[in-house]
């Protein structure tokens, strides 16, 4: 994979003057719209599409649908969206029906077998979720956060779930997150290859203990339109044992962006 950034920086460095369809979104004229943004990797696909006001992908008002599939789970999330440079407000609802797991009895503490192996049925739930992200980018680094706090409601009375997008075992209802990330540009005086470290702490705050992930993020702009991520975060700090399901790996892939009118 690094190999393969490598060419393409390569390539993005050698031409400094891209043609006009390269360039910016906030180059584009605000309008009514419709944009697609998919995100597709090893065993997910999210595609999302937006409908809006503003300038596509940049700064805009309008209504988010997100549909999801992984080897685990489907979801759907549906709610409106307030989009700006430095800030970007998301509020809305997400259903998801687990294929793997079901709800859980309580317990202290779990590992991954317990969860996989909950009683062979199907979890379904509803998360009401506001979401608030952003970010600054300074001379030799980009520094952006997100906090959210998510409502989860349709488990039976008394039981645990694992939030399958949100990868934490959680007590109903609230499970509430904050996140903080750093991207330095490894190129000098090249601001669309970024790497470096971040932190994700979520709570489950019915059931006590605090979930803590660290790693690294992988950010590679070709243009406007396309991008490679990689997310590599795993679990550093947990009442739960449960290896790789518990870390934010959701991205690993290519994400692609359209807007009508471009």
């Amino acid at each position: 994979m690094f190999a393969l950034i490598g060419v393409l920086l390569v390539s993005q460095a050698a031409d400094p003057h891209p043609p006009a369809d390269k360039r910016r979104w906030a180059d584009t004229e605000t309008r009514g719209f419709v944009s697609t943004t998919l995100d597709a990797g090893y065993l997910y696909l999210k595609p999302r599409v937006s409908i809006g006001y503003g300038q596509p992908h940049y700064k805009w008002i309008g209504i988010d649908l997100n549909p999801l599939l992984t080897g685990n789970h489907v979801a759907g999330w549906a709610g409106v969206r307030a989009s700006l440079p430095l800030v970007d407000l998301r509020v809305g609802v997400r259903y998801t029906h687990a294929l793997r797991r079901n709800e859980l009895n309580p317990d202290s503490s779990f590992d991954r077998f317990e969860v996989d192996q909950s009683g062979g049925g199907q979890a379904t739930y509803t998360t009401l979720e506001t979401e608030l992200s952003g970010g600054v980018a300074f001379k030799y680094a980009e520094v952006s956060g997100l906090t959210s706090v998510s409502y989860i409601s349709g488990v039976s009375s008394g039981q645990y779930v694992f939030e399958e997008v949100l990868r934490i075992l959680a007590e109903p209802p609230w499970v509430v997150r904050a996140r903080a990330q750093v991207g330095f540009y490894l190129v000098p005086g090249y601001r669309n290859f970024t790497f470096g470290p971040a932190v994700d702490v979520l709570d489950s705050t019915k059931r006590g203990g605090v979930l803590v992930r660290a790693g690294v993020v992988v950010r590679v702009v070709l243009n406007r339109a396309l991008e490679i991520r990689g997310n590599f975060v795993p679990a550093v700090a947990s009442k739960d044992r449960l290896g790789l399901i518990h870390g934010d790996f959701t991205e690993l892939g290519i994400r692609y962006r359209w807007a009508s009118g471009e």
